[in-house]
């Protein structure tokens, strides 16, 4: 079985923090969820995440357990938007989320908002995912260069979450 520790910080900018986690080593899961700073609940929207992940069984194959995660996330995402309509107005209630599954010979990574998962191999930190957010967008469009996005005034604004999405992205093989 897989070691594996987790960790999470407030950091520098928030004083609360939204953020849940779950290692689940013995199902081949792992998952960071983010509530969305600044919007109402995000810590409730990040915990159902997690919550909701923490009840798939254990004896899964790799296809099935794939396949529930993203039923779950569905799930989750339905609830969190009837949630926010019943609250009425503007409420949104979202989170980012990434989870990694490895079972048996197959691995994927899911993911919506700019929770962001690494491929480490001979040392040499890649990034796998691609952020669903504004600033990505206009780098990609060619508007905006790579190393000015991070200090870009709307550098915080996420395009995808479990809430306010139509699907997550995967990356299998």
């Amino acid at each position: 079985m897989p070691r594996s520790w987790a960790q999470t910080d407030v950091g520098a900018v928030r004083k609360h923090n939204e953020d849940n986690l779950l290692a689940r080593p013995e199902l081949g899961l792992w998952v960071v969820a983010d509530g969305a700073g600044g919007h109402a609940s995000g810590e409730v929207a990040s915990g159902m995440i997690v919550e909701a992940l923490s009840r798939l069984p254990a004896d899964l194959s790799a296809s099935e357990l794939l396949s529930g995660i993203r039923v779950t996330i569905t799930q989750v995402h339905d609830a969190l938007r009837a949630e926010a309509a019943r609250r009425g107005g503007d409420v949104m209630i979202a989170s980012t989320f990434v989870g990694l599954m490895i079972r048996d010979r197959h691995f994927a990574c899911l993911w919506a908002g700019d929770s962001r998962a690494y491929l480490l191999r001979g040392g040499v930190l890649q990034q796998i995912t691609r952020d669903h957010s504004l600033v990505q967008e206009l780098v990609e469009a060619g508007t905006l260069r790579p190393e000015d996005a991070e200090k870009h005034p709307h550098a915080n604004i996420i395009t995808r979450a479990v809430g306010r999405m139509t699907r997550c992205w995967s990356w299998t093989r």
